[in-house]
């Protein structure tokens, strides 16, 4: 049971947008244990276990969104009760809502 729902949690976000210079399709997601969790990302090549780290030691990441135009994405840190954005890239980190309890997704309008 516990396996099952770690994997679930692993799982839980994914999206297909490009590379940070907008040439390679990418896939990104949120990946989370019981313990820490980070943003991951791979190319769209279907070559199994290619993956980059993009942010790591996030406490709880949770649902995932990328603004694709501003080149940013998006995630809730559920343990935290915070709202973050980076770059694709994961650098300038930030921090946009605070204070928040039991958000798992977001999306953009």
């Amino acid at each position: 049971m516990m396996r099952s729902m770690a994997m679930l949690v692993m799982l839980a976000a994914a999206w297909a947008t490009t590379d940070a210079r907008g040439d390679k399709p990418m896939l990104y997601w949120t990946q989370t244990d019981f313990h820490s969790g980070s943003v991951q990302r791979s190319p769209l090549t279907g070559a199994v276990g290619v993956y980059r780290t993009v942010l790591r030691d996030i406490e709880r990441p949770w649902g995932m969104v990328l603004d694709l135009k501003a080149r940013k994405m998006y995630w809730v840190d559920y343990a935290l009760g915070v709202i973050r954005r980076a770059n694709l890239d994961g650098s300038d980190v930030e921090t946009l809502v605070s204070g928040i309890k039991e958000v798992f997704d977001l999306d953009i309008d």
